[in-house]
């Protein structure tokens, strides 16, 4: 729960009712997937609302005060998501989510743009364009940030499962071929001996008996 001193400070970038409070994937079954978000924002105060509007989910919280910081973060793991403040000094929004998007490991990577001011048509469509998923307007309801996040969370942890999965089948189909593999050889060599018995009694004067397909034969 937030502490009701840093109120003030919360309510610079996120508006936190206590009620509002809540995990909504309550209901949902829980992975043994982990899942992360990046959030990245100049501001620590509102760095820290974020974070404290997603407290209580099941995903890890990785924070960056510029984008150099969140593209080095982006080397170092993946995200199921991005919120990502429009302006910041140095590089903006829009050129750290260019950056992102050259990056063929991240290049799908979900980015929801955060920002406290209304923005023109053509910055909006520029955003879309870079690949932001949506814009989330400062300050935040934390239901409808957690809402958002959780969607994208359950999306990464399918496809991370579906990836293990697909691994995994891979795995055993190897495993198949490789038996599969010993029996042919097995069976190879079991004609062989068959034809050296054969070629031996031959030799020996003996007839070559082969075993009678019918029982008691």
């Amino acid at each position: 729960m937030v502490n009701t001193t840093n109120e003030s400070n919360l309510a610079k970038g996120v508006e936190i009712p206590h009620s509002e409070i809540r995990n909504p994937q309550s209901n949902t079954p829980q992975s043994n997937v982990p899942v992360s978000v990046l959030i990245v924002d100049d501001n620590p105060a509102k760095l820290i609302a974020l974070e404290a509007a997603l407290m209580g989910m099941d995903i890890g919280i990785v924070t960056a005060t510029s984008g150099t910081e969140a593209l080095h973060n982006l080397l170092e793991q993946e995200f199921a998501a991005v919120l990502l403040d429009v302006n910041m000094p140095v590089m903006d929004g829009f050129e750290t989510a260019e950056m992102i998007r050259l990056r063929p490991k991240s290049e799908h990577l979900p980015i929801l743009f955060i920002t406290a001011e209304r923005i023109t048509d053509d910055a909006r469509l520029q955003g879309y364009e870079l690949g932001a998923v949506d814009y989330i307007l400062s300050p935040i309801l934390p239901q409808i940030l957690r809402s958002k996040v959780a969607v994208f969370a359950d999306l990464y942890r399918l496809r991370e499962q579906i990836a293990r999965q697909n691994l995994e089948m891979k795995k055993q189909l190897n495993e198949l071929r490789r038996y599969n593999a010993i029996l042919e050889s097995r069976e190879m060599r079991i004609i062989e001996v068959k034809h050296e018995v054969n070629e031996l009694l031959v030799q020996a004067g003996q007839p070559v008996r082969y075993p009678s397909a019918e029982p008691g034969a």
